[in-house]
């Protein structure tokens, strides 16, 4: 497993996927923005107030990539009609650099065909990296 944890900009992005050092080919991955750097929940969609440069107008969200048929599933939240793909992220612990991040996540996310998907009860744990 493959992660990266940055919390340089004073708000969480995080990258989780079962990659190993043997084979680098995922099979699935998880990106996640949270608006602040500690415990809480946020709804898809909240803005990320401390956002600057490049991620100026960044929002809470995640999208997750899983294997399908020889290939990849992409769901993401809708960029057009945000009120179709709600959901909520929370970080239930937010350790030191070293130190575990968990939470959980739920949302409606669509793939790039417009075709929904109802994720409950998502749930990650990931060491935090300097």
């Amino acid at each position: 497993m493959s992660s990266g944890v940055d919390a340089s900009a004073g708000y969480l992005k995080l990258y989780i996927d079962d990659a190993s050092s043997e084979n680098a080919d995922s099979k699935f991955a998880l990106v996640l923005i949270f608006n602040k750097l500690g415990t809480g929940t946020a709804k898809v969609f909240d803005p990320v107030s401390n956002a600057t440069g490049d991620d100026k107008g960044a929002v809470v969200c995640f999208t997750l990539g899983l294997p399908q048929n020889k290939g990849s599933l992409f769901l993401t939240r809708s960029l057009n009609f945000p009120a179709h793909t709600p959901g909520t992220i929370t970080i239930t612990r937010f350790g030191s650099v070293g130190g575990t991040i968990e939470g959980t996540f739920e949302a409606t996310l669509i793939d790039l065909s417009r075709v929904k998907y109802t994720i409950t009860g998502g749930h990650f744990v990931t060491t935090r990296k300097a």
